[in-house]
């Protein structure tokens, strides 16, 4: 792809207010001029109609496109818009492309005055409006694209990292020249082994988390170890402090033994009480079961003599009972029918009134029907016209007399049709409510019958309870006196008497262990408080064992400890050769690299890498002079030497050439960079106003 300018214009465009042309026909040409006359801004103006950006990348929202006013140093607003116009010729074949951006000035609602709203944009191919800013990109792309565009038109872009990091300057260098990468493989097989397909950049990056992490828990652990030896405590003499406990033991144990021999013995004595009182127990319980029984029988006696007298009395409160709730249950039932009684008498006085309502209904349309019947015509008719005066002919006022009489006769026969209509309804609300009364009546007089009926039985029931009440009441209390001083009575009550003195006779007699108990206590308070003593003694030892398994303990977790940092820095120290072998891997690719990018450039050479003053490689992508002059140390002319050379060989490798501008290329004095592409060089020219001269 070959894109050369014939000619370009600028209207309203950055410092140009009105139309400028410069006109190149596909030539090599120089644009001089002093500072400020609009070099750059034509430079601008080619990267803005095709992208709409600066020479610099800068989007036209981000620098401004619209002309200075000289006197006030304001933006000039209300231009008949900004555009630029290119003709170019593309592969041969010749395109005008046009780039346009105008003001949209609107009058808000109710102000005298139009503000600005925005800017509208319209892009054109050959006359021919694209629509969209989309599909003008999208033409635009199909010759080149933007970031190659901006690499092989300005020297500088790709060397300088303002504008181009190192890294994507590298990348691009190997995409486009490439290198030998299966030769320095083969010394590094252990390496691409380990990284197993991983991309370079991330494996170096997870290496780098890895020895970090490995760092710091050798770090982590090495702290542990020193926190713990600080914390360590002294040796002690183990043997001499367990022989101590065991003195102090052999001293508390015949104390103890002793103590504990004359707890055996008063639990002896404690169980033989406790045998004989078990014995004089058992017998106390069984004259208690023989007691129990005599005083049933004392009750079973009292009973039988009793027997009849309490059967007589039970009969009499039955009876009572019994002829009481029959005597309720049937005034209940009596009061429940009188109520029922009143219920049909409300409810029969309300179907009498709502028969004579109707009744009178029925009456009143007799009336109404009568007087329809009976009514005569009178007719009331127009004899003199009410316009004019005349009186009207006789056959007129017969005819409207005749009319008159045909309308009341049918008004007449309508009003009684309607009162006939009514009666079926009423006489069948009367026949109802004379059924509904009939049946009321009739539920009454069942009622009252009830109502006799149910008196009748309450008198008699009021009888039988009167003399269930009437009968003589029995008192069974001087029988029950009799039966108690009776001789069989008296027998049994003097059986329990005498076995309840052999019982108080028994309890008197039962030992008590509370003596031996006590002593037993005794014995045991001696052996808690030698027991506290020995403990209060040994207490001390015990703290220096408890010290001493501290001491183990700790010496077991540094142990572990050591063993696990010597793993880590086992680990760390595989991970380090790993890196080294790493960038040993990356400085042999990178010298590679440098051999097959070198070889394609005349004027620059790449520096792909560097050293540290610990012997470690740092990767970088910069470009050098022949000499070896980095470029950060290259004077102006160098650089743009350099980056033309750059050019070049991108631009074979992307097949495409584009036009290069030169800026400040008053410094260099070569007009031949070896490459067939457009190139206008911008020249400064003290004093001298904008001119354009092709070569």
């Amino acid at each position: 792809m070959e894109i050369r300018i014939n000619h370009i214009t600028l209207h309203n465009f950055k410092g140009v207010r009105g139309d400028r042309t410069v006109t190149f026909n596909g030539r090599n040409a120089t644009i001089e001029g002093d500072n400020g006359t609009g070099k750059s801004t034509i430079f601008d103006a080619f990267t803005w109609l095709l992208f709409g950006k600066d020479h610099q990348g800068r989007d036209w929202t981000n620098f401004n496109i619209k002309p200075i006013d000289p006197a006030t140093k304001e933006t000039i607003h209300g231009l008949d818009g900004h555009w630029v116009e290119a003709e170019l010729t593309i592969d041969g074949g010749k395109k005008t492309l046009r780039r346009v951006v105008s003001e949209d000035w609107v009058k808000p609602k109710g102000e005298t005055e139009r503000v600005l709203k925005g800017h509208t944009q319209q892009f054109f191919i050959d006359g021919v409006d694209c629509g969209t800013k989309k599909n003008y990109d999208l033409a635009i792309h199909q010759w080149i694209d933007e970031d190659v565009f901006k690499i092989v038109t300005n020297p500088l872009f790709f060397i300088d990292d303002s504008f181009t990091p190192w890294q994507q300057r590298r990348k691009i260098l190997l995409s486009s020249v490439g290198y030998n990468a299966e030769a320095v493989a083969k010394d590094f097989a252990d390496l691409l082994k380990e990284i197993n397909g991983t991309p370079l950049e991330q494996f170096r990056k997870q290496l780098a988390a890895a020895k970090k992490a490995q760092r710091e828990d050798v770090e982590k652990a090495t702290a542990n170890i020193d926190a713990w030896n600080a914390a360590l405590p002294q040796e002690q003499d183990t043997a001499a402090i367990i022989a101590d406990i065991k003195r102090l033991e052999g001293e508390l144990a015949p104390k103890i033994d002793e103590l504990n021999a004359k707890i055996a013995k008063a639990d002896k004595s404690i169980e033989d009480i406790a045998a004989a009182a078990k014995d004089r127990r058992d017998e106390i319980a069984s004259k208690n079961a023989q007691i129990l029984d005599l005083k049933k029988k004392m009750e079973e006696y009292i009973a039988e003599g009793l027997k009849s007298q309490t059967t007589a009395k039970s009969d009499r409160i039955r009876a009572i009972s019994e002829a009481s709730t029959k005597y309720e249950t049937a005034k209940a039932e009596l009061k429940s029918l009188e109520v029922r009684e009143r219920n049909l008498q409300t409810n029969l006085e309300s179907l009498n009134v709502a028969r004579g309502d109707e009744a009178a209904r029925l009456t009143e349309l007799g009336k109404k029907y009568s007087a329809e019947r009976d009514a005569a015509f009178t007719p009331d008719v127009e004899t003199v016209c009410p316009h004019c005066g005349r009186p009207y002919p006789e056959d007129v006022i017969e005819a409207k007399g005749e009319q008159l009489r045909a309308e009341w006769q049918t008004a007449r026969l309508n009003a009684m049709r309607e009162i006939q209509s009514r009666v079926p309804g009423i006489r069948a609300e009367i026949n109802t409510l004379d059924q509904s009364i009939t049946a009321t009546e009739q539920r009454i007089r069942e009622t009252q019958d009830a109502i006799k009926s149910k008196l009748a039985e309450i008198d008699i029931l009021d009888d039988q309870l009167r003399a269930a009440m009437a009968a003589p009441e029995i008192d069974t209390r001087e029988a029950e006196l009799r039966l108690r001083k009776s001789d069989g009575y008296i027998e049994l009550s003097d059986r329990a008497d005498a076995l309840e003195r052999e019982i108080n006779d028994i309890s008197n007699n039962i030992a008590s262990p509370a003596e031996l108990t006590a002593d037993r206590q005794r014995y045991l308070s001696e052996i808690y408080r030698l027991r506290e003593e020995h403990e209060k003694a040994v207490r001390p030892y015990n703290d220096k064992l408890a010290v001493d398994n501290e001491r183990k303990r700790i010496l077991g977790m540094i142990a572990d400890e050591e063993g696990r940092r010597a793993l880590l820095t086992d680990e760390l120290a595989r991970l380090e050769r790993l890196e080294v072998r790493t960038l040993q891997y990356i400085k042999a690719s990178v010298d590679a690299c440098e051999d097959a990018i070198n070889a394609a450039f005349r004027e620059t050479r790449w520096k792909m890498f560097d050293t540290t003053l610990d012997g470690g490689i740092v990767e970088m992508c910069e470009a050098t002079t022949l000499d070896g002059v980095p470029y950060r140390s290259m004077n102006d002319a160098m650089r743009t030497i350099c980056g033309l050379d750059v050019i070049r060989v991108l631009s074979e490798a992307n097949s495409v050439q584009a036009p290069i501008f030169i800026d400040n290329a008053e410094g260099v004095t070569r007009r031949d960079f070896g490459t067939g592409a457009q190139i206008i060089r911008l020249v400064v020219k003290e004093g001298a106003e904008l001119t354009v001269n092709q070569e």
